[in-house]
């Protein structure tokens, strides 16, 4: 799973503690992730659209986010296979204290 945009240290080590089954790499440049995709099943983060057009294995994509609106603007994405998924409801408890504060 390649974790575009990097990652703390800490939590890879969380992460590949978690799953050891799964290879977390993390890749920050656009560069990185162009040679990274190409084999990789699984994104955490958006790709680009020059990132997709590589990407020849990619089965998930999943955001952290509760948008996915970002999809629309990656017709490589939209019409192809690949599941996209998202951590809705996952700040819903901040969101809702920020609201009342």
């Amino acid at each position: 799973m390649l974790l575009l945009g990097g990652i703390p240290e800490e939590r890879l080590q969380d992460l590949r503690a978690s799953a050891p089954e799964v290879d977390f790499v993390p890749v920050r440049s656009t560069q990185e992730q162009l040679a990274a995709i190409v084999d990789a099943d699984a994104t955490y983060g958006w790709p680009s659209r020059d990132v997709l057009r590589v990407a020849r294995r990619l089965r998930w994509v999943h955001v952290g986010g509760a948008g996915i609106e970002h999809i629309r603007t990656l017709p490589e994405l939209v019409d192809s296979d690949v599941l996209v998924t998202n951590g809705r409801g996952t700040m819903a408890r901040s969101v809702a204290d920020h609201t009342f504060g």
